[in-house]
């Protein structure tokens, strides 16, 4: 678990969840579920806007079994917590050693500019430096303005980019 994250009017907390954690999956509520929904519609519109809630259990449980999903819950001043970003590392053992994919990394729209995705991609790499990664992968369409920032902010964390795949080299 992260440390706590002081963000204007409200605190981040960032949480992983892996097959390690046998109670995680449990801990994902109802309301949490939809919250998940809403992230997973703004990521992918077309793939998840009809995803009804046995088929989010199981991608959620599955996703835990095999890889760390990142939750990022922010706590305004009235003390409401919310589910605002996600993103999942997911551990690839090569001949040439461990590697790890960055996938669906979303925030919502409603909490873009405030350093979760920052925090999010910090603890990202932070879990993937602990787990022995070599490096890490992630891609991100270059044609697509939505993902400037996101892109901007992958360079800013040090990966590098070659034509909407972005890697970083974990031991440095």
């Amino acid at each position: 678990m992260v440390p706590l994250h002081v963000l204007p009017k409200g605190h981040l907390m960032i949480r992983y969840t892996w097959h390690q954690d046998q109670n995680a999956f449990h801990r994902i509520g109802h309301e949490q579920q939809k919250q998940i929904r809403a992230l997973l519609r703004q990521l992918s519109p077309g793939t998840c806007a009809s995803l009804d809630t046995k088929t989010l259990e199981e991608r959620l449980q599955q996703t835990m079994e095999h890889s760390k999903l990142l939750v990022a819950h922010y706590a305004d001043d009235a003390a409401r917590v919310r589910i605002v970003g996600m993103a999942v590392l997911v551990p690839a053992q090569k001949l040439t050693g461990l590697e790890g994919h960055v996938e669906d990394v979303v925030v919502h729209d409603a909490h873009r500019g405030m350093g979760i995705g920052r925090a999010l991609m910090e603890e990202v790499i932070r879990e993937a430096r602990a787990c022995g990664m070599q490096r890490i992968h992630l891609t991100s369409n270059p044609n697509n303005p939505a993902r400037t920032a996101a892109r901007a902010l992958y360079a800013k964390l040090g990966f590098d980019e070659r034509a909407g795949r972005f890697v970083l080299n974990c031991s440095e």
